[in-house]
């Protein structure tokens, strides 16, 4: 089966991210064939992950988060990983194109041709202020307590009602 270009680089960037994605089953959930933008961004909501559609500049895409999902001229989508100043030589962008075993770097002419100047921005979703810097107590359980309240609260009835009958 011919999974969409757009499909396989949201599935590349959400392992970026360490979101559990499958290129082959995102196909299946959100159509069949090329799959435009709008469903790439339904996809990667679905994942958990925040995505936003931009039309930028190719010398505007250094500030951004990377990776992102950048749409060429042809339809089809590519990664953009990493923007370098090469000092003299200009910018110079990190690419992945799905299909492709390693990444190519571009400079600033031959990225203009490839690019159609939209892009697809990518972050995780969470908790504010939730991150590498989040110390482990009590707190951080929180968000799981929360999402799970239902099935907790049985559990805990479940447990009351067994040590009841076990003082009878």
């Amino acid at each position: 089966m011919l999974i969409d270009s757009g499909l396989q680089c949201l599935a590349l960037v959400a392992q970026f991210h360490r979101v559990a994605a499958d290129a082959a089953g995102l196909q299946h959930r959100f159509g069949r064939g090329a799959c435009p933008a709008d469903n790439v961004l339904r996809a990667a909501r679905s994942l958990g992950l925040r995505a936003r559609r931009v039309q930028l500049e190719a010398a505007a895409t250094a500030g951004r988060v990377l990776p992102a999902i950048g749409l060429d001229r042809e339809g089809g989508s590519f990664v953009l990983a990493a923007v370098r100043d090469g000092g003299e030589d200009g910018l110079h962008y990190l690419v992945k194109r799905p299909g492709q075993g390693r990444p190519e770097q571009l400079d600033a002419s031959e990225f203009a041709e490839l690019w159609s100047g939209e892009l697809i921005l990518l972050a995780p979703r969470g908790a504010p202020g939730f991150g590498a810097g989040q110390r482990f107590n009590l707190r951080w359980f929180i968000p799981s307590l929360i999402k799970y309240r239902r099935l907790f609260a049985q559990v805990i009835i479940a447990s009351f009602f067994l040590q009841l009958f076990a003082l009878v």
